[in-house]
């Protein structure tokens, strides 16, 4: 793949590579290549010069990406993130492994980031933020998280449950489903929710 036909974060110029890695936010977002990028830009954030940071005036000409607060998505509270961690999603490694540990979801951190994508995409995207079944689909490939088989009993499943909105749209006479992510999570933290709805054990 060459990288100069990728494109470039609105934020750091860094290339978005959907196929890099499991952990970049790339693949729910074509315009940042991190959650940290995206939300720099839309909250007005600037960078902290070298000499504020350290108080010494040798680091004037230098530059330090800030701490940001974002939501976690298991608990809901606070967390500061820097650039360096920019798309870690949770405030600990208790946090994240409680997600981790659902028994009812394959590769639950994928799937995650799957919807957080879908949430990407009814906020900023286009067609109310509908998505052909076969977009996501390929998304999740990419992932390397599911094979087309199981791919929709997994979305009947969230269907059920309310996270995610069905329906049916005709296309060049072919009948296709198309998500969406329910308008509740557009700010609930969604692995919140999918830590919720892990089934009680005996």
């Amino acid at each position: 793949m060459i990288l100069s036909n990728l494109p470039e974060c609105l934020c750091c110029k860094t290339r978005i590579n959907p196929h890099y890695s499991a952990s970049k936010s790339s693949l729910y977002d074509v315009e940042y290549c991190s959650i940290y990028c995206r939300k720099f830009v839309e909250g007005g954030y600037e960078m902290v010069n070298g000499m504020e940071k350290t108080g010494q005036s040798r680091m004037k000409g230098f530059e330090w990406w800030p701490e940001i607060s974002f939501d976690c998505e298991a608990c809901g509270d606070s967390y500061e993130s820097n650039k360096t961690n920019s798309n870690f999603f949770f405030c600990s490694d208790v946090c994240s492994k409680s997600l981790q540990q659902k028994a009812n979801i394959r590769k639950a951190s994928n799937l995650l980031a799957t919807f957080i994508m879908m949430q990407h995409q009814r906020k900023y995207g286009k067609e109310e933020g509908w998505m052909t079944s076969n977009s996501i689909y390929e998304i999740m490939k990419n992932r390397g998280d599911v094979a087309y088989n199981s791919y929709s009993s997994i979305f009947r499943l969230w269907v059920a449950k309310g996270l995610i909105e069905v329906r049916s749209v005709l296309t060049n006479n072919v009948r296709l489903n198309e998500y969406r992510l329910a308008e509740r999570f557009i700010s609930e933290p969604i692995g919140k929710f999918m830590i919720q709805c892990r089934p009680k054990r005996n």
